[in-house]
């Protein structure tokens, strides 16, 4: 998640540390922006991210 930018928006880190099995990442946009796609993430056991076929942006 270290390299992923989210114009018009950011993501944290909900619970977890950076590498962890289980943290959670939420994904939010600025004022006057929409998310499309999801709205968190997690890290699963074999160390991905779950990322599905969209990920997040923000849309005015």
């Amino acid at each position: 998640i270290g390299s992923f930018t989210l114009d018009h928006g950011k993501w944290r880190i909900v619970n977890g540390s950076r590498y962890e099995y289980g943290t959670k990442v939420a994904f939010t946009c600025n004022a006057g922006y929409y998310r499309l796609g999801p709205a968190h993430i997690h890290c699963t056991s074999n160390g991905t991210w779950s990322w599905r076929n969209e990920r997040p942006r923000c849309k005015s």
